[in-house]
C-alpha cells in the first residue's frame, strides 16, 4: 500500500496512505470456505513474492497474520501494517523489540534477542496457511517450544482439498526451531505445488477453449486471436503480452475478459472491448471482427510448458536512456522502489511489452496502473 504522502503536526509525524476497499483476509476466507489449495495459493503467492522484496532491502514484517492481509475488491491481496516492521543489521538477525500475535508469532519473537530474519516472516505465512487449511488457529510457539502438540497438516489436511506438497511445505515453515524453516522466501516458494499443475477439489468450470473436449485446458487458438486483436485496438502492442499473462490467470472466458477489459484506460475504452468481445461468450464468431490485425510474435495459445524453454529465450539488453524514462516514470506511482522494480523486470522481461506489465503489476492502484499501462502504449510509438 502506497504512502501518499507524509508531514508532521502537533510534534507527531502522520503519513497519508491510499484507501483500499476490500476486507481482511480472515472475513474473506470465511464466506469463501472450502478455499481449496488453488485459491489458496493464488493468495499466498503475491503476498510471498511481496515478502521476498522486503527481504531483499534487508527488513522483515513480523506481524503476518490474517487481519494484516487485506483482499482488495479484485481479490488481489494486500500486505498491511508495517508498524512492526525493522531493518536487520545482518543476515544472521540482530536485537529487535518482542512483537508477537500469538498464534502467528515465531517463537524468536517473544524476546528481544530472539534470532529473526526471513523464516521469522515464513512462520507467520505457515501460520495463515494452516489456519485456512485447518480451521484452527495455530497453537502459540512457546507451547511447542519442548514437545509440539500441534498437529501436522499433513496429518489432519483435507486431501481432497490440498497435495501432500503443500502441507509438507506449510508443516515446514511452521517447525518450532528457526535453523528448521526455510531460510528464504525462495527456498519456501521452490516447495510449493506449481500453480499450473493444481486443481481444485471441485468440478472446474468450462474451459476458455470453445470447441476443446472434456478436460481440456487449451485456449483455442482462434479465440485469443480474437482477444488479442480486440485488445490491441487500445494497448497497441502490449496486447499480446497482456493476454498470454491473463491466460495463465483465468481459465475461463468470462473472467479472462473482465480482466483484460479492468486493464483498459478509460470507461468508453473498456465498454467498447467487452461489447466487440461479447459473443465470444456464445462461442460464436464475433459479428463484427476486429479489423486491426494484431501483431505476430509467435504462438500465444499457450506459454512455454517448460520452464527450460521459458529460460532459452535470453533478456533483451534495454537501452540505459529508455530505462532511466520507465524509472522516473513509475517512480511518480512507487517512489524510491521503482529503481529496483525496474532492474528486476528488466532481467526477466523479453520485450519492452512484457518490461511495462511486469511493473504495472506493482502499482496497487487499478485507475494508476492503467494510467501507466497507456503512457507505455504512448512509448511504444514515441520509441523512447
Amino acid at each position: 500500500m502506497r504512502v501518499l504522502r507524509f508531514f508532521e503536526a502537533h510534534n507527531t509525524a502522520y503519513m497519508v496512505m491510499e484507501l483500499v476497499g476490500g476486507q481482511p483476509f480472515g472475513e474473506w476466507v470465511k464466506r469463501n470456505r472450502p478455499l481449496a489449495e488453488t485459491g489458496l495459493l493464488a493468495v499466498m503467492r503475491p503476498v510471498l513474492d511481496g515478502l521476498a522484496m522486503i527481504h531483499a532491502m534487508g527488513f522483515v514484517h513480523r506481524d503476518i497474520k490474517p487481519g494484516n492481509i487485506h483482499m482488495r475488491s479484485d481479490l488481489d491481496p494486500c500486505l498491511l501494517d508495517f508498524g512492526a516492521a525493522r531493518k536487520l543489521v545482518s543476515d544472521k538477525g540482530g536485537e529487535l523489540t518482542a512483537i508477537v500475535t500469538p498464534g502467528y508469532a515465531a517463537l524468536e519473537q517473544y524476546h528481544s534477542h530472539g534470532h529473526q530474519g526471513p523464516w521469522t516472516d515464513l512462520y507467520s505465512v505457515a501460520a495463515v496457511m494452516y489456519g485456512v487449511i485447518t480451521g484452527q488457529r495455530p497453537i502459540e510457539a512457546p507451547a511447542r517450544a519442548r514437545t509440539d502438540p500441534l498437529p501436522k497438516a499433513l496429518d489432519v489436511g483435507d486431501r481432497n482439498l490440498y497435495s501432500e506438497v503443500l502441507l509438507r511445505a506449510v508443516d515446514w515453515g511452521l517447525a518450532p526451531a528457526e535453523e528448521d524453516r526455510p531460510r528464504s522466501v525462495q527456498a519456501f516458494v521452490q516447495a510449493l505445488p506449481r500453480t499450473d499443475l493444481t486443481q481444485p477439489a471441485s468440478s472446474p468450470p468450462a474451459t476458455i477453449r470453445a470447441d476443446a473436449p472434456s478436460g481440456s485446458n487449451t485456449l483455442d487458438t482462434a479465440l485469443a486471436a480474437q482477444l488479442e486483436a480486440a485488445l490491441a485496438r487500445h494497448l497497441g502492442p502490449m496486447a499480446s503480452v497482456l493476454v498470454r499473462r491473463r491466460m495463465k490467470e483465468h481459465t475461463t472466458l468470462g473472467p479472462l475478459r473482465a480482466a483484460l477489459a479492468n486493464d483498459i484506460d478509460g470507461e468508453t475504452s473498456r465498454r467498447s472491448f467487452l461489447e466487440r468481445t461479447e459473443a465470444l461468450l456464445r462461442s460464436e464468431p464475433p459479428s463484427r471482427p476486429a479489423t486491426t490485425p494484431a501483431p505476430s510474435r509467435g504462438a500465444i495459445s499457450q506459454p512455454p510448458s517448460d520452464p527450460a524453454t521459458a529460460a532459452s529465450t535470453p533478456a533483451p539488453a534495454f537501452d540505459p536512456q529508455f530505462l532511466a524514462a520507465v524509472e522516473a516514470e513509475l517512480a511518480h506511482h512507487l517512489g524510491p522502489l521503482a529503481a529496483l522494480l525496474v532492474r528486476r523486470s528488466a532481467a526477466k522481461a523479453r520485450d519492452r511489452a512484457e518490461l511495462f506489465l511486469l511493473l504495472a503489476d506493482h502499482i496497487a492502484d487499478a485507475d494508476q496502473r492503467r494510467a501507466f499501462i497507456r503512457k507505455s502504449v504512448a512509448a511504444f510509438k514515441s520509441k523512447v
